[in-house]
């Protein structure tokens, strides 16, 4: 199954100095569909009507290159364009989805344009392609697969050519590069650009590096949502996973029932969970966890990003979480899902 993922960030990563861009997309549909699709960019949002023949366009400007949401349809996923000066070309067409469903759906299968527009279109596709192959992207064995290569080939190319855009940076924070991939080709980019874009991969890049596979998470101490003191020494779990989280963080909220059914699963063979809330608000905090109804302990000092756990450890995104073992060697980390083919290894 495709997936799309959303981060709650503390810095917005898509803009940059004032570039504005003047855009035409033209497309044909090879299958029968719905008269209009929804398209949304940069804070705008239109229909567009689709003719008989199955062609359609539509055209805009934005502050500066960005992202296009399309939606071909209802109960449809969200495709996405890169939106950069000039014309761009697509065709959509009907794919059957992997998974149990099989069921088909609308997928944008080429792109011809700017070339940005078409780097992003196949960086993204063998993206696509490496996540129905893997369950971790973090995986070092992932580094060898032949897919990931070519990824890391075309990222570092596009980085080289375009030292200056805020593509480069999405493209070296969002495809499962290590942070040494990562230091390496942010070294390439010209840093006089996208000043606050920079300082934020600089500070992602220094996470990992401190919460790198084998080093070890500290004893801590933070209060529960009864005012009781919660120390991570207590714990006598083989595995415990960190999950840094907040209540008004909409893609934590959606991880949690699957975070839940992997508690009940694997509790009983050694796992321990501590939700860790970036909240300032204690109220929201507690009707939070109340309606998520975790079994888990749940902890915070409510002081949002600037808490003493997310500042230590340069947490500057969420949904985060840590595996760590009865050691407190860090095993894994990453956002999102935690990825149960791990769970399952570490305790069958």
């Amino acid at each position: 199954m495709k997936k799309y993922f959303l981060i709650c960030l503390i810095a917005v990563i898509t803009t940059s100095l004032p570039a504005q861009i003047n855009f035409t997309v033209t497309g044909k549909i090879i299958a029968d569909t719905t008269n209009e699709i929804f398209v949304s960019y940069d804070g705008q949002k239109s229909i567009v009507q689709i003719l008989k023949n199955g062609s359609f366009s539509f055209s805009g400007k934005a502050k500066n290159p960005c992202i296009a949401t399309i939606v071909f349809g209802k109960d449809e996923e969200e495709q996405q364009l890169w939106l950069d000066s000039g014309r761009m070309e697509i065709t959509v067409e009907k794919v059957v989805e992997q998974g149990i469903s099989s069921k088909q759906l609308f997928e944008i299968t080429s792109v011809k344009g700017p070339e940005t527009s078409e780097s992003y279109f196949k960086i993204n596709k063998l993206r696509r392609e490496l996540y129905t192959k893997v369950d971790y992207i973090g995986d070092p064995a992932v580094r060898n697969d032949s897919v990931y290569k070519r990824i890391f080939s075309m990222v570092d190319h596009f980085v080289t050519k375009y030292p200056c855009s805020n593509l480069s940076i999405d493209f070296i924070r969002l495809f499962g590069l290590n942070f040494k991939e990562k230091e390496m080709l942010f070294n390439k980019l010209d840093t006089s650009c996208n000043t606050n874009n920079i300082e934020f991969l600089s500070t992602e890049i220094e996470r990992e590096k401190i919460l790198a596979p084998g080093n070890m998470i500290n004893d801590f101490s933070m209060a529960k949502p009864d005012g009781a003191v919660f120390h991570l020494n207590q714990l006598q779990s083989n595995y415990v996973l960190l999950e840094f989280w907040s209540s008004w963080c909409a893609p934590c909220r959606t991880m949690r029932p699957g975070l839940s059914g992997l508690y009940k699963k694997y509790h009983e063979k050694g796992l321990e969970i501590v939700g860790i809330s970036l909240d300032e608000n204690k109220v929201d905090w507690i009707k939070a966890i109340e309606k998520d109804n975790v079994p888990w302990v749940e902890i915070s000092d409510l002081k949002g990003f600037k808490s003493t756990l997310a500042f230590k450890y340069k947490i500057n995104a969420i949904p985060y979480w840590i595996l760590i073992d009865k050691n407190r060697k860090i095993i894994q980390t990453g956002f999102w899902t935690v990825p149960e083919q791990t769970l399952q290894k570490l305790m069958p």
